[in-house]
């Protein structure tokens, strides 16, 4: 996590999160916008603030440290029920 700390993350943060450019959230954080089920934006919408964030990231240096730890993370595995990578593996056969 050492990245974290040698960027000054809030300063990459506060940008990402007031990205939206609608009339009706502007000033508004993009969490609390993407909150209002009766003003969801169009699929396109969020393919644009993706772009945005990850071209963000990408100039902060940032983006291919945080794939990497994506791949690298165990949530999913933990998910279903599987703390350690040998657990997957069988012995003698069974399960």
């Amino acid at each position: 996590m050492d990245y974290l700390t040698q960027h000054d993350i809030c300063k990459l943060l506060s940008p990402l999160t007031a990205v939206s450019n609608d009339p009706r959230c502007l000033g508004y954080p993009i969490s609390l916008y993407l909150a209002h089920d009766f003003s969801a934006p169009s699929n396109s919408m969020l393919l644009f603030y993706h772009e945005q964030i990850e071209e963000k990231l990408k100039e902060a240096g940032l983006l291919e440290i945080l794939r990497r730890e994506e791949l690298s993370c165990s949530f999913a595995d933990e998910i279903h029920g599987v703390k350690y990578a040998f657990e997957w593996e069988w012995w003698d056969g069974q399960p």
